[in-house]
Order: structure tokens, then sequence, then C-alpha cells
């Protein structure tokens, strides 16, 4: 009779100690949205549109999975690093807001915007 209600009762709780499992399994660590290549598509100028301008700068960020990155404009390269919504590249900290495939920072007065490339 004891191993009778063992078994049920080991029956009973297998469900409930997979199902906690599961649980934990499912919680994924989603990368950070800024991870990609992001191309410059627009400016603005103290609140005012300055995107007509935009085309004059050949402005690429690439932000990698490993915390470095690099800025690319026309021929000229540099390297970054970036943590916390904020990239470095060696004298400056320049903070950006991402919200879905839009990147901005301020930087001397002017608002960059890119565009997931």
């Amino acid at each position: 009779m004891k191993k009778m209600l063992a078994l049920i009762l080991a029956l009973i709780l297998l469900p409930v100690l997979c199902a906690c499992g599961a649980a934990e399994e499912a919680e994924e660590i989603l990368p950070d949205p800024v991870i990609g290549s992001w191309q410059l598509s627009g400016l603005e100028l103290e609140g005012e549109d300055a995107s007509a301008y935009a085309s004059l700068f050949e402005i690429r960020l690439e932000f990698r999975a490993d915390g470095t990155g690099t800025v690319t404009s026309g021929e000229d390269s540099f390297s970054v690093t970036w943590k916390d919504n904020a990239f470095f590249d060696g004298t400056d900290t320049i903070r950006y807001t991402v919200e879905g495939d839009s990147l901005r920072f301020d930087a001397e007065g002017l608002t960059f915007v890119f565009t997931r490339s």
C-alpha cells in the first residue's frame, strides 16, 4: 500500500516539476536592440528637420554583440565600445536611444537619426 501511495504521489508531482523547469527554459535573453548595422537617414537641428543635409554624410554604425563597434564616415573608420545605451569613441561618451528600427543621438547641437540597414 505504501508503494502504491508513493507511486500515485510521484505521478501527481511529476507534471508540476516538469512545468517549473519549462518556465525557466522559456525565459530567453533577448539581444540588445542596438546590435546590427545602422545608416544615417536624418538630421535635426534644434528640433527642425535638416534631413536634406544627411545625404552629404555617409555615416554608418555597426554594433556587435561583444560590446564593440565601428563608425564609418566616407573612407574614415574608427572603433567604439558600447554598453548601457551609450558608445565610447576613446574621447567622448555618446548616449543613444533605440526605438524599433530607429537609433538617435545628440552631438554638437545636432540630432543624428539612423535607420537599421
